[in-house]
């Protein structure tokens, strides 16, 4: 939202994590850079995404960390110490709504980066949370709980 734009240099003066989904992005739109470089963490579908739009993030921005999802072909996380990819999983059941998996993705990255988890085990843990997504029609129900997300690491 562009009124949420002007909060960023307080947040960050406050001292406090901030993420963002730019899931259509293309890299390029001005609209969506004081987002990308001012986040501590930056999620993006690669959809759209220009070639090299993550590393750019991470040269210019503050952000530590760049997931960047790809559907079906699973997800890429960009540090600046490389690029670490985890593959798709099953989703357990057949794929009914992709509506939300990128939201049950990254909510169940940032669960798991906020309680201590290293990057293993959030991508791990977010691949697992957007494939169950896809199993309900968008919603409440559609999101894994934690003893499900458990059972299936």
């Amino acid at each position: 939202m562009d009124w949420a734009r002007h909060l960023i240099p307080a947040l960050r003066a406050a001292g406090v994590t901030i993420s963002t989904d730019l899931h259509d992005w293309d890299g390029d739109n001005p609209h969506h850079l004081d987002f990308a470089l001012g986040a501590d963490l930056v999620f993006v579908s690669g959809v759209q995404l220009a070639d090299g739009a993550a590393s750019r993030i991470l040269a210019e921005g503050v952000a530590s960390r760049v997931v960047v999802t790809n559907g079906g072909e699973g997800a890429d996380l960009h540090t600046r110490d490389g690029v670490t990819h985890r593959d798709a999983v099953d989703p357990g059941a057949p794929v009914v709504d992709t509506n939300g998996a990128g939201d049950a993705f990254a909510a169940a990255f940032l669960s798991a980066w906020l309680s201590g988890a290293g990057d293993d085990a959030c991508l791990d843990r977010a691949v697992i949370a957007g494939a169950f997504a896809c199993t309900a029609p968008v919603g409440a129900g559609a999101f894994i709980d934690r003893a499900t997300l458990a059972a299936r690491i």
